[in-house]
């Protein structure tokens, strides 16, 4: 397991014990690191897939991630779902997951497996760290 993954799952563990000190050394520690944010769209996406397999769509994890934090959240909730569903045939995908999509108006703008630090610094508090994107997605 990479460090990167070490200090994500450590957030995690914070975020699960309602340890607000430990969650915020984990998240400054990854913060730095170069891989941060390759390794924060991929822990995203495997969040997103778990959803998937439990019965969401596209449409439920962007109006959770709205309804329990911002309006911002839900944006990057959908270009982050986008992301993921980037990694199916287009033929294997209900063609009402590809309409929900566009009613999003979700989009890979970025290039590679890396969350533009650009994009990330828009937001009101950035994706990371926030532990409300993770905790909305019950991860």
């Amino acid at each position: 397991m990479s460090k990167a993954n070490e200090l994500i799952g450590a957030a995690l563990d914070a975020l699960a014990h309602e340890d607000q000190a430990a969650f915020d050394s984990a998240a400054a520690f990854l913060a730095d690191r170069d891989d941060a944010d390759r390794m924060l769209v991929e822990a995203a996406t495997r969040a997103i897939s778990a959803l998937w397999r439990g019965g969401w769509q596209p449409a439920d994890v962007v109006r959770i991630a709205t309804r329990r934090l911002t309006d911002w959240h839900g944006r990057v909730a959908a270009d982050l779902v986008a992301w993921e569903l980037r990694a199916y045939a287009p033929a294997t995908v209900d063609e009402r997951w590809r309409d929900q999509l566009a009613g999003l108006e979700a989009s890979v703008w970025w290039t590679g497996a890396t969350w533009p630090r650009g994009r990330r610094a828009t937001g009101p508090a950035g994706w990371w760290p926030c532990p409300g994107c993770w905790s909305c997605w019950g991860c």
